[in-house]
Parts: structure tokens; C-alpha cells; sequence
């Protein structure tokens, strides 16, 4: 294994980590429509406010969610790692 390679593994993992927390799918899953209020996130996904919190400074230290005047939304990253947990789910829902 290269020197890169475990660099992209590395990264890997961290995203993993990330999207595997409690709460995390909910909220990418409730910003796919159109940005929202960490009110309307909160309102919608049913997360107490600390899970809502917690899982909006992941997703943005990742790079999938930007906030803009007040409210979060999905980066073209975000977009793309969406499309990836929904074909992950497909997977999960196939075996089931």
C-alpha cells in the first residue's frame, strides 16, 4: 500500500465515523430538498438539539454541509456522499 492510499483510507474512516453517528443520516437525509434552519432540521428529523448541533460541526468540518445566513445546507460533496449513503441503503435494504 502506497503513502497515499492510506491517506485516502485515513479520510475514509474519519467519514465513516462521522456518518455512523446517531442522528448524522437524518440530518443529511433532511437537507436534501433545500437548505434549512437548525430549527426546521430539529423540527423535522425529531433530534434534540445537541445531536442537531453535533452532527451540523461534523458535517461541516467534512465539507458536506455549508451554513449561509442562517441556515444549512448540502455542499455538491454533501450531494454526492447522499447519493452514496442512499445506494448503501439499497444494499442494506437487499439483504434484508
Amino acid at each position: 500500500m502506497e503513502q497515499g492510499d492510506e491517506t485516502d483510507l485515513t479520510k475514509l474512516e474519519e467519514f465513516l465515523k462521522v456518518v455512523s453517528k446517531s442522528g448524522v443520516n437524518l440530518v443529511i437525509f433532511s437537507l436534501e430538498k433545500r437548505p434549512k434552519k437548525f430549527s426546521q432540521i430539529m423540527e423535522e428529523t425529531r433530534l434534540n438539539p445537541g445531536i442537531v448541533d453535533r452532527s451540523l460541526k461534523a458535517l461541516i468540518e467534512l465539507g458536506l454541509v455549508n451554513k449561509s445566513e442562517g441556515r444549512y445546507e448540502l455542499t455538491e460533496k454533501g450531494i454526492k456522499a447522499l447519493k452514496v449513503i442512499k445506494d448503501i441503503l439499497d444494499i442494506v435494504k437487499q439483504n434484508s
